[in-house]
């Protein structure tokens, strides 16, 4: 664990906080691995159980929310997905601009599963079918429209780009990535 990553990223919160709500909020807090940052706050399972992990991909410029419980939130002053992953993408030292590719993986939000399975059925895929849309295409509405394809839209407009393709694969649990241009 980096010693200023918790320092650097409370203040990034903070400032977050305040810009957005007015008010400071401590509700969270950040343990870092070597393999995620897991968000926590006593609003999700009395802060027991993270509320997402988070891995920011500096070599590729993605990042990824792991099993994002963050419908289920109930922090006052909470925090939106998109804040959270772009407060610890910042807190890498990258900028909005460099974010490429926006990953959901280990889906555990209901509408957004319900959504990938629409799609998928609407295209004629299995459960198991890797899945391409791209705008004007079958689906890509329907993603869109989803509570992540929300988070995904956000995160791309903070970064000054769109998003250009949807990509839907299986893995057990229903992965999906959205590019940016």
């Amino acid at each position: 664990m980096r010693i200023s990553f918790v320092p650097s990223l409370w203040l990034t919160i903070g400032l977050l906080l305040e810009s957005t709500y007015g008010a400071g909020n401590a509700a969270y807090t950040i343990k870092d691995s070597s393999l995620a940052k897991s968000v926590f706050t006593n609003g999700y399972k009395d802060g027991k159980k993270a509320l997402v992990r988070v891995v920011v991909d500096s070599f590729d410029y993605k990042i990824t929310a792991k099993s994002a419980w963050n419908a289920y939130d109930s922090t006052p002053n909470r925090l939106y997905l998109n804040e959270i992953m772009m407060a610890l993408w910042e807190d890498d030292g990258l900028e909005p601009s460099e974010m490429v590719t926006v990953e959901f993986s280990w889906i555990v939000n209901q509408p957004t599963k319900d959504a990938i399975a629409s799609v998928r059925s609407q295209r004629g895929a299995s459960s198991s079918d890797t899945v391409r849309v791209t705008q004007g295409e079958t689906g890509w509405d329907t993603l869109m429209g989803c509570p992540f394809g929300g988070v995904a839209q956000r995160l791309a407009s903070e970064a000054g780009k769109s998003i250009f393709s949807i990509t839907v694969t299986d893995a057990g649990l229903d992965d999906m990535a959205f590019e940016f241009e």
